[in-house]
């Protein structure tokens, strides 16, 4: 893993508007424990595909835009939920969730902590519920949490 973070420190080094050397960075930076960096390549990554997006829309076609903004969201709001960021994670991903437009029971779970952690709990329970829905067939962890915040 310390290769891999290596490398992508080079690539966002001789491509710094390249943004998925930037995510790809802060998934390394995660998985070898250093979680303010990681915070900091992902926030890097998300105001580049920020401005992709907003580029693409000005200049039209033969411009590829940055198609993945909510992965990026997941991604540092996951990283705030269990960064004793609770309220950032949140807004994070709610992000997500919007961007995504449809039900995903990745973002869903994770959303799901999210609220449950920042006292929301017939949201969290909401969330829960269609995670676990779309992941019925197999048991996760998550369903645990999910009977507890019933509790609340």
């Amino acid at each position: 893993m310390a290769a891999a973070q290596r490398l992508y420190a080079k690539v966002t080094k001789i491509s710094p508007r390249f943004v998925y050397g930037w995510s790809n960075l802060g998934n390394t930076q995660v998985a070898l424990g250093a979680l303010q960096p990681a915070e900091e390549s992902y926030s890097t990554a998300i105001d580049l595909c920020k401005e992709s997006i907003k580029e693409a829309e000005v200049k039209g076609l033969g411009l590829r835009k940055c198609d993945d903004l909510y992965v990026l969201y997941l991604n540092r709001g996951s990283l705030r939920l269990n960064n004793g960021r609770e309220k950032d994670a949140l807004d994070d991903l709610q992000q997500s969730s919007t961007l995504r437009q449809r039900p995903d029971g990745i973002v869903g779970q994770n959303l799901a902590r999210a609220l449950e952690v920042n006292g929301k709990y017939a949201a969290s329970d909401r969330e829960y519920g269609l995670a676990i829905s779309m992941s019925s067939n197999e048991v996760n962890p998550f369903w645990l949490r999910s009977a507890m915040v019933k509790y609340q």
